[in-house]
This record gives C-alpha cells, sequence and structure tokens, in this order.
C-alpha cells in the first residue's frame, strides 16, 4: 500500500503543475484525435495550444515585419518616383531642345543645298551655250590654215 500511496502522491504532484480544463469539440474531431498518433487528448490539446501562442508571436513579429517592409517600400517609391520625375522631365526637355536644334539645323542645310543646286543649274545654263559656241569655233578652220 505504501508504493501506491508514493505513486498516487508522485502523480498528485504532477497534476498540481497542471491545470484541468473543460471543452466540449465536435464528435468528428474528437473521432479524429481517437485515431491519431497522441497518446491522450491532453497530449492533442497542449500541443495544439503551444502551436497556436507560439503561431500567434511568431504571426506578430510577421506582421510587424511585413509592415516594417511595406513602409520601407513605400519610402522607396517615392524617392523613386521624385528622382525619376525630376531627372526624366529635365532629360526630356534637354532631349526635345536638342530634337529641334538638329531639326532647325537639318532645315537649314537643306536650304542650303537646294539654293547650291538652283545656283548650280544657273551657271551650267550660262556655260552651256558657252560651251557649244566653242565647239562651233573649234569646227570652223581659220582661213590661214587651209594648207595644213
Amino acid at each position: 500500500m505504501a508504493i501506491k500511496f508514493k505513486c498516487n502522491n508522485i502523480v498528485s504532484q504532477y497534476d498540481m503543475q497542471k491545470v484541468k480544463i473543460n471543452a466540449r469539440i465536435p464528435q468528428e474531431m474528437y473521432d479524429t484525435i481517437q485515431n491519431s498518433e497522441y497518446n491522450s487528448i491532453t497530449e492533442c490539446i497542449t500541443e495544439a495550444l503551444t502551436q497556436l501562442f507560439e503561431g500567434s508571436e511568431q504571426v506578430n513579429q510577421y506582421i510587424d515585419e511585413i509592415e516594417l517592409l511595406k513602409e520601407q517600400l513605400r519610402l522607396s517609391n517615392e524617392r523613386f518616383e521624385s528622382s525619376t520625375e525630376h531627372h526624366d522631365t529635365s532629360k526630356i526637355d534637354f532631349l526635345e531642345a536638342h530634337i529641334t536644334d538638329i531639326k532647325e539645323q537639318l532645315q537649314i542645310a537643306n536650304d542650303r543645298h537646294e539654293g547650291l543646286e538652283r545656283i548650280h543649274q544657273a551657271y551650267m545654263m550660262q556655260v552651256q551655250p558657252l560651251m557649244k559656241q566653242k565647239e562651233l569655233e573649234g569646227a570652223k578652220t581659220c582661213w590661214w590654215k587651209f594648207w595644213e
């Protein structure tokens, strides 16, 4: 009987470290627990509650990290957009002005080319009769060269 008492005493001390709770769960869940690898319902409930509370701490940490990352992303996007708008606007303005200058220079070059073509044609129109006249003069023989 002493051994049984000591055993009950040990169980009693073990039981005193724990708190007994009552809970109602669906029959299907109870059947699942009975057919699972757990030795007792207490073990299953203890593990589930441990995971729940540890998981909620981890979830809170993840939520905090996600919020921090969202804020960092928002700040990065704002910095990028402000720098892009400033640089893009100034670059676009510079490039548009450069394109306009190049178009003006191209138009001036085209105008000069057309003017030079007109001058060349006018020159050729003036020189052509002179060249024909020279050809005709070259075809005439001089009177003193009749013996040749």
